[in-house]
């Protein structure tokens, strides 16, 4: 991003403008741009200067009065703005100076694109012109996502289904206006066969599009997320990434937010990271490690922790954003003053408020002079400039003291005795020395006075309190005068007025002289800031790297221009090593903001053999949040006794836990005695809230964190962060962090769907007995361990229905809306069926075979392993039978599965509905369709197939009237035998008949079929004997007529051996 001249005005800001986070009504990179802020930022790089437009108040009315600045174009040019109709109304772009697309997306930010890829969407095009006639047309819109820093978009991009688009969810009641059909994925059997296998997905997901995604695994959404990857765990500084959810436990890393370079006294260098693994609230951090190694190992590191609470306390070292660019370049020669040619020069990336630029002498500064090295100086020059404007600003530089240039002045003020002075020139430290004399008669046998050192910025209307000085002018018996070295420092440069009052005095004599000649003060200086910057070499070790720091703070929100030379001449001497270089360049946002909701890790590490100036890599055990609470034998059910409002002071401590500012609460129950101190917490349930705190529900009411807690008799004093008094004989629950659950699949799916969906579902448009059940049977134990638990990070873009049925398919699910519901069905066995069909009270029947060919027999799949820290394990299961040759799978990495036994359990299933799942049924039905629902098991009992032959066909006899099957089968005498052959193209063919024999392998080629012989393995097969018999399929999808009794039912075939 170094140049050696200013970017060009026409080309810089719409490149720059690449990345940035988009945000509803966005108006500003920092915090996010929509398509017209976009606009507007683009013509801002070009000397012209948009109005702000609000969409929450925006209206015709509003546009009319920004003035009719436009014209309609035919054509595209450089600049214009280019009108699309888009799924949420009308949508800007701009066309950049090369002729693409520059937009604004919803979720990937603003992004660059081929124009004539939007030919089809594109409605017109706008030049700018003043007075031209026309009004840029009102655009925009779209989801709400709240930026941190400038950094983070919305929660994992969410979409929502074209369900639920408008009306919402009670629209979903009336399932005539979607064709009809309940919308309920093939149970369990569909999920694993669409995943692995490479046959039609269309048989078994036969739901109208597109309000069913396909399945296709995780691979295509985890290219932008920071857990699944190649390397592991990683922290990434890229903006517009989707916030990171956590359920359960996992390693986390985590978006960069801020980080910049740091020395101490003795020049030693320091890293300082903010991340964010989580946009939400945990239950803690554990092991937090730098480079895979616990922080603990390392010297000179500290670690500050935020869980992500309401009102968590901001990171001191982090009150500023620091976005860090490396450099090197070096800094060059030019004897000018203020108006230089040779130059380092670079524009910020993004509108900041100030920055921090890092100068290095890596070898040292220093002459041979003899035979030793002498330490040597070198000045350079920084110039600042808005990016629009054409006026060049000197970055002052180093403070030098002066003797004081003041005017004595004791005006404004008002006291017992006092003194004063105003500076006349900008300074950014006071120094002076007070004298406190005995008093003049010397008749004072002991005199104790006491002094107040007040200051204030000029123009400012309040006195700052800077010390309290106190001292005897006469000690034991010898008369003397007192003195202090006052010094005033770390203010902002200006002109301050300083005020000094003899505020009291005793034990003297009522006769002594007390008046304003009893004290003075004298050796007044002032700290001046120079026009220039002076790197410095070490004087006792001149070969050692130096380097400066120069901060920029308190700049107008804007873009700015930079430029760096040196007036120091480059030597070229071999006696000379002068060289220094711009090591890295940091723009900094000031940004006072604790980040509630949002769990921070904070890192300032020294630079070591260990760790070399690099960035390192940070994680740590992430432990979700509480998704539901305990059953009652693990919990609290109390009152509040009293409020006893907020701990004031500074240094207070319960068990060694700080607990300045929060609030005391005392409870009617008696906890456990805490250690000291603990890392664990209570959660507290205000019950007088809103929503669920019952074990088999959501918890949705209002949570706090315990911190700390003290036995108060038989009660209990609970430390918590909240400014809001809980009133006494409130309601609440008290429950062990340990004891809530974290990683349930049941609740995290209703939290997704809640949270996930903005308010638009609510807790209403949950079935929680059908959720209460996948719980239940999550929790079961299987092996000795709960059979599903639920461990990810959720932090790649998704739609949420997608997201919903993946996360669920993972339990042996599926969910489905159900009237103005969603409801949950679980994939399990059954003892008997919900309803009996047949070919008497049945029409229309049909029976779909699912392609065998290339069902994989050997499964591959990669997970995060628990117990090998959260790291990537690859593990394979088969299910080869006598006769078959491997067709090995590789599934997408699973994601919330992270014990090795449960994702055995997983790939032996997949296997099982490869091997067993082979057909479905689809017919109609009358009045005895009431007794199913989706997911339900049904018998159908019929002259069908019961499938106990398939595969693939080789080809034909020599005759060609045969068609030769790809194993040998023995057939019973006398027995009606049916042929099914999936064509090549794609139609399936039918022969009936008795077939001879007692080990065949070629039967009569149904009529119509061709085959090619070249390309043996291209048909597949289902040669099975008819009977009366009953098959057990599970309903996948209902559709019932308005106009009739008649439902269409359709099924996918049952077997136990899926479930043994």
């Amino acid at each position: 991003m170094y140049r050696r001249e200013i970017i060009a005005e026409t080309h810089k800001d719409w490149a720059n403008l690449i990345g940035i986070s988009y945000a509803l009504g966005g108006q500003a990179r920092s915090k996010g741009l929509n398509c017209y802020g976009l606009v507007r930022e683009v013509y801002k790089g070009i000397n012209i200067t948009l109005p702000i437009r609000n969409e929450m108040e925006l209206s015709a009315e509003l546009v009319q009065k920004e003035g009719a600045n436009w014209e309609k174009i035919v054509n595209p040019e450089p600049y214009a703005v280019a009108l699309m109709r888009s799924n949420i109304g009308l949508h800007l772009g701009v066309i950049t100076p090369d002729m693409q697309l520059l937009r604004c997306d919803e979720n990937k930010g603003v992004v660059l694109s081929k124009l004539k890829k939007y030919d089809h969407v594109i409605i017109s095009f706008y030049r700018y012109k003043a007075d031209g006639g026309e009004i840029l047309p009102i655009a925009g819109g779209g989801s709400v996502g709240r930026a941190i820093g400038g950094l983070l978009t919305a929660v994992a991009a969410f979409v929502f289904p074209p369900m639920l688009a408008g009306a919402g969810i009670a629209g979903w009641a009336n399932l005539a206006s979607l064709g009809g059909w309940a919308l309920a994925g093939a149970i369990g059997a569909s999920m694993a066969i669409s995943i692995v296998g490479s046959m039609v997905v269309d048989s078994l997901f036969p739901i109208p599009s597109p309000e069913m995604p396909s399945l296709s695994g995780w691979d295509n959404n985890l290219k932008d997320s920071r857990h699944y990857t190649w390397d592991g765990v990683v922290n990434d500084h890229r903006p517009g990434l989707a916030k990171p959810w956590l359920f359960g436990t996992m390693k986390v890393g985590g978006q960069i937010i801020s980080e910049h370079v740091s020395y101490d006294a003795n020049n030693n260098e320091y890293l300082n990271m903010l991340i964010c693994p989580v946009a939400h609230r945990i239950t803690r951090f554990d092991d937090v490690c730098i480079n895979d190694t616990e922080s603990q190992y390392y010297g000179q590191v500290q670690v500050a922790l935020r869980p992500g609470d309401d009102e968590q306390t901001i990171i001191d070292t982090f009150r500023k954003i620091y976005t860090q660019y490396l450099s090197g370049a070096k800094v060059q020669y030019d004897a000018s003053a203020d108006n230089p040619t040779n130059y380092i020069a670079f524009t910020s990336k993004k509108d900041i408020t100030g920055c921090r630029l890092v100068i290095s002498a890596p070898r040292g500064l220093y002459e041979i002079v003899g035979s030793s090295p002498q330490a040597r100086d070198v000045v350079f020059r920084i110039q600042y400039k808005k990016h629009t404007e054409e006026t060049w600003n000197l970055v002052l530089g180093d403070f030098s003291w002066q003797a004081g240039n003041v005017t004595d002045n004791t005006s404004g003020f008002s006291g017992r005795i006092w003194r004063g002075f105003d500076t006349n020139i900008d300074t950014n430290a006071i120094r002076f020395r007070l004298i406190s004399y005995h008093t003049i008669d010397e008749t004072t046998t002991f005199t104790w006075s006491r002094y107040r050192v007040y200051y204030r910025r000029e123009g400012a209307s309040s006195w700052i309190l800077h010390g309290t000085y106190e001292v005897g002018a006469c000690y034991y018996g010898y008369l003397a005068d007192g003195s202090w070295d006052i010094v005033i420092s770390g203010l902002a440069t200006g002109k301050y007025q300083v005020r000094i009052d003899w505020a009291n005095d005793c034990c003297t004599n009522p006769y002594g002289t007390h008046n304003i000649n009893a004290f003075a003060i004298d050796t007044l200086y002032l700290s001046v800031q120079a026009q220039s910057v002076t790197i410095s070499g070490n004087a006792s070790n001149p070969l050692e790297a130096v380097t400066k720091i120069i901060e920029l703070l308190d700049l107008e929100e804007d873009t700015y221009n930079f430029r760096i030379w040196r007036t120091t001449v480059d030597q070229t001497s071999i006696y000379w090593c002068d060289d220094i270089f711009l090591k890295t360049y940091s723009e900094i946002i000031t940004d006072e903001l604790a980040y509630p909701n949002h769990a921070l890790i904070g890192v300032s590490a020294m630079a070591t053999d260990r760790l070399s100036g690099s960035r390192p890599k940070i994680t740590a055990i992430g432990i979700g949040q509480p998704l539901s609470v305990p059953p009652v034998g693990d919990r609290y059910d109390t009152t509040v006794y009293a409020d006893e409002g907020i701990v004031t002071g500074t240094g207070n401590t319960i068990n060694n836990i700080l607990v300045d500012g929060m609030r005391k609460i005392l409870i009617d129950a008696q906890l456990p005695n805490p250690s000291a101190p603990s890392i664990f917490y209570y959660w507290l349930v205000r019950m007088d809230s809103p929503g669920f705190a019952q074990p088999d529900r959501l918890l949705t009411k209002y949570f706090n964190r315990v911190h700390t807690w003290e036995i108060v008799g038989a009660r209990t004093r609970l430390y918590l962060q909240s400014t809001e008094e809980i009133p006494a004989d409130t309601q609440v629950m008290v429950f062990y962090e340990n004891y809530a659950p974290t990683d349930s699949y049941a609740w995290t799916i209703a939290k997704v769907l809640i949270e996930g969906s903005h308010g638009r579902i609510t807790s209403n448009h949950i079935d929680w007995e059908s959720f209460a059940e996948l719980d239940a049977d999550c929790n079961e134990l299987v092996d000795g361990e709960q059979r599903h638990k639920f461990d990810a990070v959720i932090d790649f873009s998704e739609d949420l229905w997608g997201l919903v049925t993946r996360i669920v398919q993972q339990a042996s699910a599926q969910i489905i809306p159900y009237g103005d519901k969603y409801k949950i069905i679980i994939d399990k066995p059954v003892s008997s069926p919900a309803q009996v069909f047949g070919e008497g009270n049945t029409k229309n029947v049909h029976v779909y075979p699912i392609p065998q060919r290339d069902r994989a027999n050997v499964l591959v799949v990669a997970y995060l392993d628990e117990n090998l820290n959260y790291d990537e394990k690859t593990i394979s299961e088969e299910d080869i039978q006598s006769g078959e040759y491997p067709i090995v799978k590789t599934l997408s990495p699973l994601v919330g599965i992270t014990r090795e036994s449960e994702a055995r359990r997983y790939l032996r299933r997949l296997l099982k509905y490869n091997r067993y799942i082979d057909h479905e049924i689809e017919f109609d039905a009358g009045s005895e369709s009431i007794e199913v629902e989706v997911g339900n098991c049904f018998a159908f009992q019929s002259q069908v197939n019961d499938f106990a032959f398939s595969g693939r066909i080789l080809g034909t006899n020599d005759a060609g009237d045969k068609v030769i099957l790809d194993k040998s089968i023995e057939i019973e005498s006398g027995v009606t035998y049916r042929l099914r052959v999936w064509g090549a193209d794609g139609v399936v063919y039918t022969w009936e008949g008795v077939l001879t024999g007692y080990s065949i392998t070629e039967v009569p080629k149904p009529t119509g079929l061709t085959i090619d012989n070249n390309k043996p393995y291209e048909c597949n097969y289902i040669l099975a004997k008819t009977s009366e018999i009953n098959t057990i399929y599970r309903t996948k999808s209902i559709k019932r007529s308005a106009e009739t009794m008649f439902s269409t039912i359709r099924g996918i075939v049952y077997r136990d051996e899926v479930y043994s």
